[in-house]
């Protein structure tokens, strides 16, 4: 049975009720029967006549949403942007002219990390500010969302979700066909560090083995040896001479970052042979790591499989610009397994968690400090 026949009886049976009682001299209890019965009568009538239609209609202004298949609720519509536009600073500065990227729009499940993801848009960035009017992207659709910082920034998914979990951009309600302009923001973009020289080679300091003197001229008994003439220079050949010394010797090295508000995401110290005669991973009994100065970047104390394995040392999730440490490098070689000339080894501070690490968008950011270059003489 309808609503409204439900009430036009309740009304009938109020009047009939209402009548018995007035005829049997209760006139009061009656007449407020009766009362009650004309007015739920009107009320119903006038009702279904839409004099009442108001009441249940949404209020003057706000459009009931338009459904869309897809969207279970209503509430977003799928629309082209006319315009996207960026917003983004610098950690450490809130400064908003600073980046100087762009950002990378991917399919949604898209891994932007593998060597055949392409990308279906960016937004390019300059001083700070950056737009896109081309109408490829929608609402209410899942997208990976990254800023690309290049070689200048750390790359950086938007709002944190990466190709694995859902991810849309800004949703503008309105009437119209497209969305006119929306914003995506990126807050504390990471600047990248630099790194410093791990090594002065010149030093006569005490820093290469205690040694005063580090020449490496023929006629030399150093057990360190930098070069090969009397005039040890920057980044000339560190040399450990199997014939002088006692198959253990250090070097102290200067680990940190440098720059203004800058950081270096994931820093490692590396352990690189040269490719065409790598390490046979027996060439040392120990090499042991001591802070002597400065930052601690929690290296461990043991990384003798680290440098047998040509592998990269973690020194934690980040270094900040200024922080700088000291540590002692003590190695104890293994005299039969070092081959002469041809075993290599170099040295590098990096980023990003491996010498010549990537980022999420596959490109290097922080340039390896410069090395150090270790060769055995006998």
């Amino acid at each position: 049975m309808e609503t409204t026949t439900m009430l036009y009886v309740a009304a009938a049976i109020l009047l009939a009720f209402g009548y018995m009682k007035y005829q049997d001299k209760k006139e009061d209890l009656g007449k407020f029967s009766m009362g009650i019965g004309v007015v739920l009568a009107a009320v119903v009538f006038f009702g279904g006549a839409g004099t009442f239609a108001g009441l249940t209609a949404a209020p003057p202004g706000i459009a009931t949403p338009e459904f869309v298949e897809g969207v279970i609720d209503g509430t977003c519509q799928v629309k082209s942007y006319t315009q996207l536009n960026f917003s983004g600073d610098i950690a450490g500065t809130d400064d908003a002219t600073a980046p100087a990227g762009s950002v990378d729009f991917y399919s949604a499940g898209i891994n932007p990390s593998d060597a055949t993801a392409n990308r279906l848009t960016t937004i390019s960035i300059t001083s700070g500010v950056g737009g896109l009017a081309n109408g490829v992207l929608q609402s209410c659709t899942n997208y990976g969302i990254i800023y690309n910082g290049a070689s200048a920034e750390y790359d950086m998914w938007y709002m944190g979700k990466d190709y694995t979990q859902p991810n849309q951009l800004p949703y503008v309600s309105t009437t119209d066909s497209a969305i006119a302009s929306a914003l995506v923001s990126f807050d504390n973009i990471v600047v990248v560090a630099t790194i410093p020289d791990p090594l002065d080679e010149t030093a006569t300091s005490g820093i290469i083995n205690g040694q005063t003197n580090v020449s490496g001229e023929s006629t030399s008994t150093n057990e360190i040896m930098v070069g090969s003439d009397s005039t040890p220079a920057a980044s000339d050949v560190v040399y450990y001479n199997k014939t002088n010394g006692d198959l253990s010797y250090y070097i102290d090295i200067t680990l940190g970052a440098n720059g203004a508000n800058a950081k270096l995401k994931n820093p490692v110290l590396c352990f690189v042979n040269d490719n065409t005669n790598p390490f046979d991973g027996n060439e040392f009994s120990s090499v042991t790591v001591q802070r002597q100065s400065g930052t601690d970047f929690s290296l461990p104390t043991s990384i003798t499989n680290y440098v047998n394995n040509a592998d990269c040392v973690p020194m934690g999730a980040w270094i900040e610009a200024g922080q700088t440490g000291v540590y002692r490098i003590q190695f104890t070689a293994v005299n039969a397994n070092l081959a002469a000339t041809s075993d290599v080894m170099y040295i590098y501070p990096d980023d990003l968690g491996s010498y010549l690490g990537k980022d999420i968008l596959r490109n290097t950011k922080a340039t390896a400090g410069a090395m150090i270059e270790m060769q055995f003489l006998e």
